[in-house]
């Protein structure tokens, strides 16, 4: 027995009753800061985003015939800057507010370079599948009237246009992005479950990107960074596989900006046989090496507290979550088409 509030006494099922309901307040809560806290981060990049060109037009620096030659590079460069400062500063600001310790959830576990090698080769044949099937489901779409409605764009790069779109790209999400994504809210909802936690911090992930082109893909890579993230308690092996995977992105998009129809389609059929099988030789190696290779139970209380479809009905039902979802979801509407016949 136990006194509550005005001294009435509890009996042992209205004890667990309370105690199951503060228990889900906790999450609740918990949920509902990394929703604001992703929430900020999209609303911080688009701000400070759209204030840099505002400002650039206001000076009338976006007239010089430097910023117009490069006007791509210069592009990528201003959206990596302000991508990098509003991940970090976000989920700087979410740890000092919830006071959470970055050496609880930022993990960086020696990996055998082995393993490492290996999920690294899996990660890059996954993301090669990926594209393939994220492809197959933008067809699909479109087959049914709805259409990326991005502006189209030219995207040639000239060699320094290359370089400033391979670091922004290459490097930029690699560390940022696995720091929120991969360490912040990946590491804060691992005591709720690692199979919560993955799905969570990748539905987020995918819908942070904000159209119907990338939200399937970085769903898909979200899972396996996370995965990953988990199995070997290390954030490198992801930011590694992010890293190349983006890498390799750029170097296609060279290639197809500067070779033949004949180059372009050998090089990539070349790099995905290779890349695929590679990707099936470290699949094979890992599992005999770890036969509880797919293992990702977390068996701590808090875990195995709530089933999977509670913690969920937990996640979409707090404010913060609600605030984060509406606001991704109105800027991918906002790069649909919708066509009829």
């Amino acid at each position: 027995m136990q006194y509550y509030y005005n001294y009435t006494v509890l009996s042992p099922q209205q004890q667990d009753l309370l105690t199951l309901h503060n228990k889900k307040h906790n999450i609740r809560k918990t949920l509902s800061g990394l929703g604001f806290a992703v929430f900020a981060a999209e609303l911080t990049f688009q701000i400070l985003y759209t204030f840099l060109f505002l400002f650039l037009k206001l000076t009338g620096v976006s007239n010089n015939e430097f910023f117009n030659d490069n006007y791509l590079a210069i592009t990528e460069l201003f959206h990596g800057t302000v991508l990098f400062t509003a991940l970090f500063v976000i989920g700087l600001t979410y740890c000092g507010l919830s006071n959470t310790k970055l050496s609880s959830i930022i993990k960086f576990k020696k990996v055998k370079k082995s393993n490492l090698v290996l999920y690294v080769i899996l990660g890059l044949s996954i993301g090669y599948l990926g594209n393939i099937l994220t492809s197959i489901l933008l067809s699909s779409f479109e087959a049914i009237g709805i259409n990326n409605n991005l502006a189209d764009t030219e995207t040639s790069y000239n060699n320094f246009g290359f370089l400033i779109m391979t670091l922004v790209t290459a490097i930029a999400p690699a560390f940022a992005e696995e720091f929120l994504f991969r360490g912040v809210i990946l590491g804060k909802l691992r005591k709720y479950g690692n199979t919560f936690a993955i799905l969570i911090s990748s539905l987020l992930f995918g819908l942070m990107h904000g159209n119907l082109v990338q939200i399937p893909f970085a769903f898909i890579g979200g899972v396996f960074f996370a995965f990953v993230t988990v199995k070997t308690n290390s954030m490198l092996p992801a930011m590694i596989i992010h890293f190349l995977n983006n890498l390799s992105s750029c170097i296609l998009q060279y290639i197809q900006d500067n070779f033949s129809d004949y180059v372009i389609n050998l090089s990539s059929v070349l790099v995905f046989a290779i890349i695929f099988a590679l990707g099936i030789f470290a699949f094979v190696v890992l599992s005999i090496k770890d036969k509880k290779l797919f293992s990702i139970n977390n068996e701590s209380d808090e875990a195995k507290e709530f089933t999977l479809k509670e913690k969920f009905k937990l996640f979409f039902s707090n404010v913060g979550t609600i605030f984060a979802l509406v606001l991704l979801l109105l800027e991918t509407l906002s790069t649909i088409r919708f066509s009829i016949g």
